[in-house]
């Protein structure tokens, strides 16, 4: 071999070796500043926040005023008299002409009303038409007589669940306006009772 060539390759593997050298100190060097990853955001909510105490907070708002003629809103209170488990008969029309608003049933229909003596309920509303969907019919009166909608007056009995529906009738059928549902499960202090009003699109 003659000396150039010698040369020559000595000369490469120089090169080869510089090469792989400068890639290795490459790998092993820091990520730039640039390219390093965000770093991760507080998992503590500011200090303005975790010191606030109640006062601070916005009050709540006031509820609008009731327009004329508005029934006042139904509120839900479950710290009145328990309800009698023992059967007692039924009351008569007359009697739930002076009966109070059962205050523990919970209505979100504003042209609903309920009234309760002892374990018996009358809810009515201003529909007139009246349905049984599902449950007993043990001791269920529905009246649909009443001009200003229907009404059902049932017993509250421990174990039992009613499933009914107000409607009322609109060009090709009926709406329904309402649902009045109802059950008092084994181990519940008292029965739970709710009206609630059905969204139908501004029928």
């Amino acid at each position: 071999m003659s000396r150039s060539r010698i040369l020559r390759a000595c000369a490469i593997s120089t090169v080869l070796v510089l090469a792989a050298l400068g890639l290795g100190s490459l790998v092993d060097a820091e990520p730039d500043a640039a390219w390093a990853a965000p770093p991760a955001a507080a998992s503590t909510p500011p200090a303005s926040y975790a010191s606030a105490s109640p006062s601070m907070l916005p009050p709540d708002e006031e509820p609008a005023p009731l327009a004329s003629g508005e029934r006042p809103r139904h509120v839900v209170k479950l710290d009145g008299p328990p309800v009698p488990e023992e059967p007692s008969p039924k009351p008569s029309k007359q009697d739930w002409l002076g009966a109070p608003e059962a205050e523990d049933v919970r209505i979100t229909d504003p042209s609903c009303k309920a009234q309760r003596i002892r374990e018996w309920y009358r809810v009515a509303c201003g529909d007139e038409h009246l349905s049984v969907v599902s449950g007993k019919k043990t001791d269920l009166d529905i009246d649909r007589s009443d001009p200003a909608g229907a009404a059902v007056v049932f017993p509250a009995r421990r174990g039992e669940v009613r499933l009914m529906t107000f409607a009322y009738f609109f060009k090709w059928g009926l709406v329904q306006d309402a649902v009045l549902s109802v059950q008092w499960l084994e181990g519940d202090p008292r029965p739970l009772i709710t009206v609630i009003g059905v969204p139908h699109g501004g029928f």
